[in-house]
């Protein structure tokens, strides 16, 4: 008789082996089954990524990308004494008491003023006041760095971690004891957490090829109309192995989720991240920044990129050769066509 369905066959059957096998074990084994791995890959990380067409990150100008507007929607930071608000124009400090105002008509050393008056640190709020309207007129320098070259370069200039935090946006929050179930031990250091959860990433999830591939070709084929649907993935079903193969939208706001979970003014060095998207064929990866001032007094915003695809891949494809063995994408194989939540697009 004719099995009703291939579950139903006995030659289906997985023997068993006296041992388990992880989500991540399935998942690799299913995507390697289809045979895209090599074709599929290659298409989409040499050819689509600057390698022999178009121009990757390391040649754009990063100011044309993330400069205006900066900040945009409502953002906030905690800092010692209270809270600052920034809405457009208007900065509100929430301490003891409140006050607010209107950032093109107040000096750094006004702002000072009002936060004494509330009972909030006077420093950040003179800092962000002097760097929200330095960075609003277009005085701002952007220092893209390698991924193992970020905190260097933020140590060379002076921090400013209330004005990093307010680059945060609202929509990359989630429970700090989610973050760390999943990573293991906190960790201030924004490099060092990224590393720990790629860790993670590589151990227990898949990147999903079978979706991968298909998005493949929706992009290439004339005419192709781009779809990809996206997981309902989290920090909490990565731990309950409830999550399906992921995406490289899945790996990125984790990651962002992962960094907006240390306070800005408890990092070592103060960081904020956003989704990095290349349109030409649905890709993200993620933006690393901080916000410093220099000898010059001009703010300068440090950037790095980050790809956390590259170490899922490592143990189901064996594309370390091709694609390079960390977490850097400030590279010749990424391209930035937005930062959506940097400016609240």
């Amino acid at each position: 008789m004719r099995p009703d369905s291939p579950d139903d066959d006995p030659a289906n059957e997985e023997p068993d082996t006296g041992r388990s096998v992880s989500r991540r074990q399935v998942l690799a084994g299913a995507a390697a089954a289809t045979g895209i791995a090599s074709a599929a890959t290659v298409n989409r990380f040499l050819l689509g990524y600057g390698t022999l067409s178009g121009t990757n990150v390391t040649e754009q100008s990063l100011s044309d990308l993330a400069s205006a507007p900066f900040a945009a929607g409502t953002r906030t930071v905690s800092v010692p004494g209270g809270q600052l608000e920034l809405t457009g124009d208007r900065l509100t400090l929430v301490g003891t008491d409140s006050a607010a105002c209107h950032l093109p008509e107040t000096t750094p050393e006004r702002g000072a003023e009002l936060a004494a008056q509330v009972d909030i640190d006077p420093e950040p709020v003179r800092q962000v006041v002097a760097d929200v309207r330095s960075v609003r007129r277009g005085n701002v320098r952007f220092a893209p760095v390698r991924f193992d070259e970020f905190s260097d370069a933020v140590a060379r200039g002076r921090p400013r971690p209330a004005t990093t935090g307010l680059l945060r946006s609202p929509r990359a929050v989630v429970a700090p004891a989610d973050v760390w179930a999943f990573v293991g031990e906190p960790t201030t250091a924004p490099t060092d957490l990224l590393r720990r959860l790629a860790e993670r990433f590589h151990e227990t999830t898949a990147y999903d090829l079978t979706r991968f591939a298909g998005n493949v070709v929706e992009n290439r084929l004339p005419g192709g109309n781009p779809r990809r649907p996206l997981s309902e993935s989290s920090f909490s079903t990565l731990r309950t192995d409830d999550a399906d193969g992921l995406l490289c939208w899945d790996y990125t706001r984790r990651g962002v989720e992962a960094i907006h979970a240390v306070p800005a003014l408890d990092g070592r060095p103060a960081a904020a991240a956003t989704p990095a998207r290349d349109d030409r064929h649905g890709h993200v990866f993620m933006a690393l920044a901080a916000v410093t001032r220099r000898g010059d007094g001009v703010p300068a915003v440090v950037v790095t990129f980050v790809e956390f695809v590259h170490s899922a891949l490592y143990g189901d494809v064996g594309l370390r050769g091709a694609l390079g063995a960390d977490l850097n994408a400030y590279d010749e194989l990424h391209r930035v066509t937005s930062l959506p939540w940097w400016n609240g697009a």
